[in-house]
């Protein structure tokens, strides 16, 4: 038996579990502190009856979540709600099996692996450092019999620092006024909880947005390498990098649906209180249509308002991506949590933040659609349905259900681009990390993720149609100042170019290169677009290149020349090059065998010529 003797203690200490989430949902910090209570005595209770080590180990993992939580101030978290009211219910199940005769405690104890999504969601947010910022809030209240004041002033001091700035009295003896409120309770959390109050940021916290973006630049572009460096000791780079977070959280980043214009924006807003970089949205977004559904995609390391028209029948797993528009919001500065996906050929990563779900893999919730031998769908969850991707990749060439099954033992489930889809796998964990970046995004990565124990990541596209990246700008490099002095000469299959110099920006031995699958990593950027020789199996260095979204040339010989020896071919026209990908070309000799040069002058007509669909728009 599990459960040695079923006290009356421990289904009080379960009904105290409930009651505490249900505070939990209206006055956070009462709620985990009862939380936190409540467990404290359920630990206590089962250190003497639970003769099972899961069970106290996952008790313990739901207390070390509390601590945490209050201990970075207690903010309401709806994925964090979600995992202690999922964790609370497995106990209860274990428990309530456990007095049942035959082998139910046993068959209950799946309930307990670390792999479920509950347990791996507390686990995670023990890795949280950063505090969130204490925002001023304010907004204009008229007292009346429903609403007095006394009481909202009351349930307002629980979440924070609560005063009340009279205007006027009604004949009534009914009050007017302001209230202003201090609390790290987001504004989405505050319009939930406070529907007939229509709350606003206070004037210093509107100032803050107002800074300058040369004023919050180097600041939040630091995070990414402090988070990666290891010099500092452990204490010091952990409160580093709390305060540093906390700063950009509340200056750098700001609730998505804060990104849209509320008079000028007709349209449904999804993950609206999730928190997205604004630097780069010179003014609030307008659209006018009522079929256009707005939602925050992470692509390239950088946030962008991802704009769907009228969806598709959702019944239909193989309907077309379809994306109206893409609007660059900023780039992501902080860490964040990402599953880890195992497979028997593949090791890449999800974004946590579009995850619907991990759940055990159920072979019989997968079926072929009808008319499309090698399409594969997942049903969970009361009919839902997911599209199911397999390493990265669509089943298109896995017609044999044997083929998805293999190694299956988890499916993930992930909202990409307004469509779910499910990722079936053999392990899942969760890890912490930074999102590298490329100002020109593409389809050989959504994103490259980089965690502090120096492993480099793959995020992949999951939807069929992203060409839509081929049509995103990248944002110009600034490279009007010659910092270098001098010619690089190199030598791709026995074709020369002379490469001015202020255009390198890094000369990597190729054989040492950070590289996953075809992206070449460097520090914390990336790039995904490559200039290679025919059959060039001797190439000693890749070549970073500042240009237009920036690229790489892979060379056998690199030698510098304080000035260029011969005439070379400087007109784009006469560049030679073959297309291989959408992303790799090779370069040919040209007519005259004559050298190549590139220079500041016509970088961006030469990427523009060899990746037409990346050139910049015409200003």
């Amino acid at each position: 038996m599990l459960l040695e003797n079923h006290t009356p203690t421990v289904f009080s200490s379960l009904s105290s579990l409930s009651s505490a989430l249900y505070l939990y949902s209206s006055s956070p910090k009462q709620g985990m502190i009862a939380l936190g209570k409540a467990i404290s005595l359920l630990r206590q209770q089962a250190k003497q009856d639970v003769n099972s080590l899961s069970f106290l180990a996952r008790l313990e993992l739901m207390q070390e979540a509390v601590e945490s939580s209050i201990r970075l101030g207690a903010v309401y978290d709806a994925d964090l709600y979600q995992a202690f009211f999922e964790a609370s219910d497995a106990l209860e199940q274990v428990i309530y099996a456990s007095s049942l005769e035959g082998d139910y405690s046993e068959q209950a104890l799946f309930l307990l692996d670390r792999q479920r999504t509950c347990w791996q969601v507390l686990e995670a947010s023990l890795g949280r450092r950063a505090y969130s910022p204490v925002c001023h809030y304010y907004t204009e209240f008229k007292e009346s019999s429903r609403f007095p004041l006394s009481k909202i002033l009351q349930s307002l001091s629980q979440i924070g620092e609560v005063a009340f700035h009279l205007d006027s009295a009604s004949s009534e003896e009914e009050l007017n006024g302001i209230i202003n409120l201090k609390t790290p309770q987001p504004m989405a959390w505050l319009q939930s909880q406070y529907t007939h109050l229509t709350w606003r940021l206070g004037v210093e916290e509107e100032s803050k947005k107002t800074n300058s973006v040369q004023q919050i630049t180097f600041p939040a572009a630091t995070y990414s390498s402090l988070f990666l460096s290891s010099y500092l000791p452990r204490q010091e780079h952990y409160y580093v990098l709390d305060t540093l977070a906390a700063w950009i959280h509340s200056n750098v980043y700001q609730a998505f649906a804060e990104c849209f214009s509320p008079v000028n924006f007709v349209g449904q807003i999804e993950q609206a209180s999730r928190r997205v970089p604004f630097t780069d949205l010179v003014h609030p977004i307008s659209f006018d249509s009522p079929t256009l559904s707005a939602l925050p995609i992470r692509i390239s390391g950088a946030f962008w308002a991802y704009f769907q028209g009228e969806k598709n029948d959702s019944s239909s797993m193989l309907s077309q991506d379809k994306c109206n528009a893409l609007i660059y919001l900023g780039r992501d500065h902080l860490s964040s949590n990402v599953y880890v996906v195992e497979s028997k050929h593949h090791v890449f990563v999800l974004d946590q933040g579009d995850c619907q779900g991990v759940y055990p893999f159920d072979p019989l919730a997968l079926y072929q659609v009808d008319g499309h031998e090698n399409k594969w769908c997942y049903s969970y969850q009361e009919g839902r349905i997911a599209q199911v991707v397999f390493a990265a990749t669509t089943l298109d060439e896995m017609s044999e259900k044997s083929a998805v099954l293999e190694g299956g033992k988890q499916v993930v489930l992930i909202s990409q681009g307004g469509k779910l889809y499910a990722v079936v796998c053999s392990k899942v964990t969760v890890s912490e990390a930074v999102c590298g970046y490329c100002d020109c995004i593409g389809q050989l990565a959504k994103n490259i993720w980089l965690t502090s124990y120096g492993d480099v990541f793959l995020e992949p596209w999951l939807m069929e149609n992203v060409s839509f990246v081929n049509y995103v700008a990248p944002k110009r490099n600034d490279i009007k100042e010659a910092t270098k002095n001098g010619y690089y000469q190199l030598t791709v299959s026995g074709v020369s170019i002379w490469l001015e110099a202020s255009l390198v920006q890094a000369i990597l031995p190729y054989d040492v290169c950070k590289k996953v699958g075809e992206v070449l990593v460097y520090g914390i950027q990336y790039f995904q677009r490559f200039i290679r020789g025919i059959g060039d199996k001797t190439v000693a260095f890749s070549i970073v290149i500042k240009g237009l979204g920036g690229f790489v040339i892979d060379a056998q010989t690199c030698v510098w020349h304080e000035k260029v020896s011969i005439e070379p071919c400087e007109d784009i026209a006469s560049f030679i090059v073959q297309k291989e990908t959408d992303f790799v070309v090779t370069l040919c000799s040209n007519e005259n065998n004559k050298d190549y040069i590139l220079n500041t002058r016509n970088v961006d007509d030469f990427v523009a010529f060899v990746w037409p669909a990346l050139s910049l728009p015409k200003e």
